[in-house]
């Protein structure tokens, strides 16, 4: 939780207990308050992702870039845990892009997409 806090008690001049308090607002909304102060290595996959999630989009009004979430995500076999916890915490983000391979989008439900 702190390393997430961190960015809003950098860009948005937060108070320690103030970030800490919004970090663990999001990580209720996402049920995972349980790891509020769990260590990066103790986190499963989908734990640690939604941290690393949380972190990117705590930068005020920011575009949050996923880049092959299935390397972190390697259990999974489509991408409805990313969009529910997306879904979850838009109101953190203006923007989001997952990039990844194009043999990868049936996992996205996208079977005419187009290289380009």
């Amino acid at each position: 939780m702190e390393n997430v806090a961190l960015i809003k008690q950098y860009h948005q001049k937060a108070s320690r207990k103030e970030a800490q308090n919004i970090v663990l607002q999001y990580l209720k909304k996402l049920n995972l308050e349980h790891i509020a102060h769990v260590r990066n290595p103790n986190l499963s996959e989908e734990e640690r992702f939604c941290g690393m999630l949380l972190r990117a989009a705590m930068v005020q009004s920011g575009v949050v870039l996923i880049y092959r979430p299935f390397m972190l995500l390697p259990a999974r076999i489509n991408a409805t845990f990313i969009y529910n916890i997306l879904k979850n915490i838009d109101d953190l983000y203006t923007q989001c892009f997952i990039f990844d391979f194009l043999w990868n989008k049936y996992r996205y439900g996208m079977n005419d997409v187009k290289e380009f």
